[in-house]
């Protein structure tokens, strides 16, 4: 015949609050290693984003119908895929003495197209932010210059270029510092709730009673 285990909340309850000290304990150890970890063993990565504009400065909002926006739209994917060939990232590499691949270029670049608008952003990121930030607006150039030589075209600029970003996107300190104090307190809660429901003494007649079926008549008092 299988056992049931009857959970008491109001006894949890107590004795969680009895050992609020094993859940500091857990808390604040897993706190400072939490903040060791992301300050010693966790590399910063930097980046720096340019934005880019897809129109000349004679371009008017009274010219701007569905089907031009419609076409700057496919513009935007077509650059973007320019942006990420040899032809633009080969030299960048080799004018900036990156110490990468083509391949590994790829894995740290973003290029995005805002919704809704004719402007697209070119990210890159970097543990270096002044690697992060060079790249991020040679990129911009050199894409510039490929577009007027490969398109025959210049209805692209620059809008924004990207400043040195003073503040990496990864690992934020906040969110480590939560996650990892949470892990503490819910390690903390699960020992203290799982040694309380392998403890099966006898500590009062509620026990007594739970144990045997039957009321209990009457106790002896400890005699000192």
């Amino acid at each position: 015949m299988k056992e049931t285990i009857v959970i008491d909340l109001k006894k949890i309850t107590a004795v969680l609050i009895k050992k609020w000290w094993l859940i500091l304990i857990f808390t604040t150890i897993s706190f400072g290693t939490s903040y060791l970890v992301a300050d010693r063993y966790l590399t910063p990565i930097y980046e720096a984003t340019t934005v880019l504009f897809l129109g000349t400065e004679n371009t008017s909002l009274a010219d701007l119908d569905s089907s031009l926006m419609d076409t700057d739209r496919q513009l935007i994917t077509d650059y973007q895929h320019i942006a990420l060939s040899h032809s633009v990232i080969d030299p960048i590499i080799s004018n900036l003495n990156l110490q990468m691949t083509y391949a590994e270029f790829l894995e740290n670049i973003f290029i995005t197209a805002v919704e809704g608008s004719r402007l697209f952003t070119i990210s890159f990121q970097s543990p270096d932010p002044i690697i992060a930030n060079s790249v991020a607006n040679s990129l911009a150039n050199q894409l510039l210059q490929s577009i007027s030589a490969t398109v025959g075209v210049e209805n692209i600029q620059i809008l924004d270029s990207a400043p040195v970003p003073d503040a990496p996107i990864f690992p934020r300190m906040l969110n480590v510092l939560i996650l990892g104090t949470s892990l503490g307190i819910l390690l903390a809660l699960a020992i203290i709730i799982f040694a309380f429901l392998l403890d099966n003494t006898v500590k009062n007649e509620d026990d007594v009673e739970n144990l045997i079926g039957t009321s209990v008549l009457g106790n002896i008092p400890k005699v000192k």
